[in-house]
């Protein structure tokens, strides 16, 4: 998306574009009508296929819902032709998934911080050093890893995967991805054995899609910070619910720790 113009102010200009990488794309314009904040938008778009469509007027409005925000848009056409052909292009797919990302990045911090005493554990571990873009890549075969080889040494992984995270840089991840395992494995391929040290630690729970665990994160430091708390330099990511148990972005829960300095 090269280009995002968004002048949210009455008679704001709107323009957004969309590239595949392979030379094709397509753009769409619009105006801002009406803004209230906090509550409801009104604006007018249309969509150049390169050709202009009709005008698509849009109502956006925001409504509490629990401890939520409920948010209804209404698309209002011309005419039943024009709403037929824009149902044909699926677009309404690719609007859910951008919200169910979008709302997978709203910081759902679920269980208030709290100070937790953790227990000495062994587990299995792979020690990776990789740019951040590479992370998800590289998740998937250590994970196999991680399960086959305490499997076959008798000692099957426990629970969900942890990171550990030694050190963060802008760039580059240094961590430990690993399980909890009943007794120490024995070096295999990339697996070592590792452990979970018994330590005091702050501890808070995240609910969402991953793509929100760096807002949650800034959040939870935060609440460090102004608790006057002195945490380590290392960090714990705790995947209890992940796409392995739920295919629901929302129903993932990840515990997040921060040890305690002395």
């Amino acid at each position: 998306m090269p280009v995002c113009i968004n002048e949210a102010r009455p008679g704001g200009k709107i323009r957004y574009k969309w590239v595949d990488g392979k030379g094709g794309g397509f753009y769409l314009t619009g105006e801002f009508i009406e803004l209230t904040p906090f509550s409801r938008i009104v604006h007018v778009e249309r969509m150049h296929l390169p050709d202009p469509t009709p005008d698509n007027q849009v109502e956006t409005s925001f409504d509490p819902d629990g401890t939520g925000t409920l948010m209804t848009m209404r698309m209002t056409l011309p005419d039943a032709e024009t709403r037929a052909l824009m149902l044909a292009t699926g677009m309404e797919h690719g609007m859910e998934q951008s919200y169910v990302r979008l709302e997978g990045l709203a910081v759902k911090i679920a269980l208030a911080p709290t100070i937790i005493e953790t227990k000495a554990q062994h587990t299995a571990v792979i020690r990776l050093s990789i740019p951040r873009a590479e992370m998800m890549k590289a998740f998937g075969p250590a994970i196999e890893e991680l399960v086959a080889v305490p499997i076959a040494q008798g000692t099957p992984p426990q629970g969900s995967a942890f990171a550990h995270h030694l050190k963060m840089s802008s760039g580059i991840f240094d961590f430990e991805m690993g399980f909890i395992t009943a007794a120490p494995v024995t070096p295999a391929g990339l697996v070592e054995p590792g452990h979970g040290p018994a330590s005091k630690a702050v501890q808070a729970v995240y609910q969402g899609s991953y793509d929100g665990l760096p807002a949650a994160w800034g959040e939870f430091n935060a609440w460090i910070k102004a608790n006057g708390i002195a945490p380590a330099q290392d960090l714990w990511e705790h995947y209890v619910i992940g796409p392995h148990l739920s295919p629901d972005p929302t129903a993932w829960r990840t515990e997040l720790y921060r040890p305690i300095n002395g």
